[in-house]
């Protein structure tokens, strides 16, 4: 994520990491909330005698059934008139009418324009939503100091793997290596899918 910390006029960004499990979790969290949402506009269509515009719906999920109340009454001689009577004047059974109320109120609060689009297919996750969580689920250097510190201990990482793999080091003593950087390097799955040193991207990115 940026920071807003002072830099110098030369400094880059380096890139640290993508938290991709973080990005996973707040797609997961609101991808469960799009069935509620669906489910809101198949029961509301069903009270209009005319396929609804993806701006209605929008202002639908938006507003709640006051949308809808507006929306029918300014349509009718009768401004103030009760809604389901209004209806069932129209033939729409008042249990339809329940239904519709009851689905709205219960989900429509789970609705953001700014998380969620309404689309001819139904509601999906927000295009610029899912960009700006990509972006807040990256990761990058703020300062100087940490870029220092990130090409040190990734030299460190790759000279330490050649040692290992000319056996100058054992991996029985890998852990000691750890402690000694302060546990700015991390041993697991390289990015070249091999097992060795890495630069313990969380840690740097605390300095």
């Amino acid at each position: 994520m940026s920071s807003t910390a002072t830099k110098s006029k030369n400094f880059k960004q380096m890139f640290l990491y993508r938290d991709s499990s973080w990005i996973e979790q707040q797609k997961k969290f609101n991808l469960e909330k799009i069935p509620f949402l669906n489910e809101c506009l198949v029961e509301v269509q069903k009270i209009f005698d005319r396929e609804l515009t993806i701006s209605e719906k929008t202002e639908i999920l938006q507003f709640g059934w006051k949308k809808v109340q507006e929306m029918h009454r300014s349509k009718s001689q009768f401004p103030k008139a009760n809604i389901k009577t209004l209806l069932e004047l129209h033939g729409i059974s008042g249990e339809m009418v329940d239904n519709a109320e009851k689905v709205l109120n219960e989900n429509s609060s789970r609705f953001r324009d700014d998380i969620f689009a309404v689309t001819s297919t139904g509601v999906q996750l927000n295009i610029k939503y899912l960009k700006d969580i990509e972006e807040k689920g990256n990761y990058y250097t703020t300062s100087e100091a940490q870029n220092q510190k990130l090409q040190t201990v990734t030299n460190i990482a790759k000279e330490l793997n050649t040692a290992i793999d000319l056996k100058i080091i054992h991996k029985w003593q890998i852990q000691d290596i750890i402690k000694t950087t302060n546990k700015l390097l991390g041993y697991g799955i390289t990015p070249l899918n091999n097992e060795g040193f890495n630069p313990n991207y969380e840690t740097i990115r605390k300095l």
